[in-house]
């Protein structure tokens, strides 16, 4: 797939992010209002983008650009998703040239509308302390105790300005814009999920207004947008009214070292399972928009001549309602001894369930990127799914897995037999074509693009303020919200 569309308004070369560069690295506010990029994945708030923000700070900042990684923290000071924040931990974590800045605010995205507003205000007002203070502390309290370790040099630095502000999630968006417009520089977003595709792909509205409201806004006053697939631009086109010449895409990354091919056999025996069963692997949020409910009917009507069986990766206790949901149609299909609910599993243990699998099974009614499948494909696992996220560019190569037309359970049965039928026949998967297309999707590649099209923002600042054009109802928030959901 072609990689890296710039945004076309641009005049000026792109920056060199190769280990040769000699253009001047670029300054980069990443604000991350909630989703801690170091918390547990897999509960309500840490997922795909939480893996995207340190991923690709650490990516940004191995190319020898500067990033400042705002974070809210709680506001009692305690750290309910990471376990160590310590200036080295943090230092071994995310390295030399990405600094961690703690905001004391409201951190979750409220199920309230009016919550979600106050979070989003919270967070604007301490970024606008920090980004003015002249000596940021990187820890979690109020902002002028003493920094230290390797992060105190940094600290120590007086009015050092940002090249660009780049937010993620609209929440973070309302206050990563006003910050940039207060401090003159450019302002990217990246929504990772969008209102309106979530209500057109479950066919009922799921975000409140104030939610849709602000998207439009963040949309329409933003100096650019990224979007990670050609899809989701044209999302953005059509349902947001943006100029696709304010929009650059560039995909999300996978980390090729941890996922990695591995034998099946021994992972099945480290996980209890048996080695002669087809082994399906489902891996995310027990959230509807998943569609886990439609593959589990599918999984209920494969034939009992088929020995299969489903793992199902993922789920905390604030998904309690959802887990019974689903445990109900287990019970009710008679499909009890036939799945296996593996709960919420630390990234660095899921290679071995993606070994253990004979293919990644996705389900969703919408995806904004997919980051599981490209940790199955580097795992040398096909993938099965509809054409969501961006299954329908890694899914063109019929060896890589198949592409759905829909996530209906007759679909989804569809592929369950084709993955069966590949186990007792000759394989037409191949693991090595499944790891060739992940490679093209490496933090390191990525985060070059992003770099180029970041820079290219940076200097196209004017351009793309004649280009851009107010949406209606977009140009200012709303007043009245309707129920919400702050999940992305």
């Amino acid at each position: 797939m072609p990689m890296g569309h710039r945004f076309p308004f641009s005049s000026r070369k792109p920056v060199e992010t190769d280990r040769h560069q000699s253009a001047r690295p670029l300054r980069i506010a990443m604000i991350c209002a909630h989703s801690n990029p170091l918390g547990p994945l897999g509960r309500r708030d840490t997922g795909g983008m939480s893996v995207y923000i340190r991923e690709m700070s650490r990516a940004l900042a191995s190319l020898g650009h500067m990033v400042d990684l705002f974070v809210g923290e709680p506001l009692d000071g305690s750290s309910f998703q990471k376990t160590d924040d310590s200036a080295e931990a943090l230092y071994r974590h995310l390295g030399p040239n990405v600094h961690w800045v703690s905001v004391p605010c409201p951190t979750t995205a409220p199920q309230d509308p009016g919550e979600q507003i106050k979070t989003a205000t919270a967070f604007r007002r301490a970024l606008l302390t920090a980004s003015r203070y002249s000596v940021v502390r990187t820890k979690a309290s109020a902002f002028p105790a003493e920094p230290h370790g390797p992060c105190r040099a940094w600290a120590e630095a007086k009015e050092r300005p940002f090249d660009i502000v780049f937010s993620h999630y609209w929440l973070s968006g309302l206050a990563g814009l006003t910050t940039a417009k207060t401090l003159d520089v450019p302002h990217v977003m990246m929504f990772h999920t969008l209102a309106r595709s979530k209500a057109e792909a479950l066919g009922r509205p799921v975000d409140g207004s104030c939610r849709l409201c602000a998207e439009h806004w963040l949309a329409s006053q933003s100096h650019g947008l990224l979007a990670p697939t050609n899809a989701e631009k044209e999302s953005l086109v059509t349902q947001y009214g943006v100029s696709p010449y304010r929009i650059a895409v560039v995909p999300c990354g996978v980390d090729g070292n941890l996922f990695r091919p591995k034998d099946r056999d021994s992972a099945r025996r480290d996980l209890g399972l048996p080695l002669d069963e087809v082994v399906y692997l489902f891996v995310g949020r027990l959230d509807p928009i998943k569609g886990l409910d439609r593959l589990l009917e599918a999984f209920a009507r494969l034939p009992r001549s088929v020995p299969a069986r489903l793992l199902v990766v993922g789920g905390d206790a604030s998904e309690k309602k959802s887990l019974e949901t689903l445990h109900d149609i287990v019970k009710d299909r008679g499909i009890s001894q036939r799945v296996n609910f593996s709960g919420r599993v630390e990234q660095a243990r899921l290679p071995e369930f993606y070994a253990a699998a004979d293919a990644l099974m996705i389900a969703s009614h919408y995806e904004s990127f997919c980051l599981v499948a490209l940790e199955a494909l580097a795992s040398g696992r096909p993938v099965v799914g509809p054409p969501v996220g961006v299954l329908p560019e890694v899914l063109s190569e019929p060896k890589a897995g198949v592409l759905l037309r829909d996530n209906s359970p007759e679909e989804l049965l569809r592929g369950l037999t084709a993955i069966a039928r590949d186990r007792r026949e000759t394989s037409r998967y191949s693991g090595a074509v499944c790891r060739q297309i992940a490679q093209r999707y490496s933090w390191h590649r990525v985060a070059q693009d992003l770099a180029r099209t970041l820079a290219d923002l940076v200097n196209s600042k004017g351009i793309s303020a004649a280009l851009r054009r107010d949406i209606a109802n977009g140009s200012r928030l709303c007043s009245r919200c309707g129920s919400a959901s702050g999940r992305s």
